[in-house]
């Protein structure tokens, strides 16, 4: 799930990140793991591919705190 995560966040595939996000908090990953991923993001595939990332996760982890 966090490949998946890191590769559709890379790619800049939003809606497809979005569903492996829901899928990884189904899998138990945690919003720590998620973060983590994300960083990695950053450091190796820029700052503005991670930028949209951080804002759909929060969004899919807010909607989860609320489910």
């Amino acid at each position: 799930s966090l490949a998946m995560i890191a590769m559709m966040a890379a790619a800049g595939h939003a809606n497809e990140l979005r569903v492996h996000l829901k899928g990884a908090l189904k899998n138990g990953c945690s919003a720590e793991q998620i973060q983590e991923i994300l960083l990695l993001v950053a450091l190796y595939c820029g700052i503005p591919a991670a930028n949209e990332a951080h804002r759909i996760a929060t969004e899919v982890l807010s909607e989860a705190k609320g489910a």
